[in-house]
């Protein structure tokens, strides 16, 4: 499966993600699940985190949907 994301670059996800990543009540449309990453991706996303003051369930979620609203 080849995911297209044009112009957009990982800064851009990330831009977005501090932007959107903020503690949200839980929805119905909202689903949680456990994501396994090697650990030099766990050791970057903490790192966006910390710099960007937001959570690593925000973030990561907000890069999985930005990811799929690009596609």
């Amino acid at each position: 499966m080849l995911i297209e994301m044009g112009a957009m670059s990982i800064l851009d996800v990330l831009a977005a993600a501090s932007e959107k990543a903020k503690p949200a009540p839980a929805t119905s449309d909202e689903s949680r699940f456990p994501v396994v990453v090697k650990g030099d991706t766990r050791a970057y996303l903490d790192a966006q985190c910390a710099a960007l003051g937001v959570s690593l369930a925000g973030l990561c979620g907000t890069i999985l949907d930005e990811v799929v609203m690009e596609s």
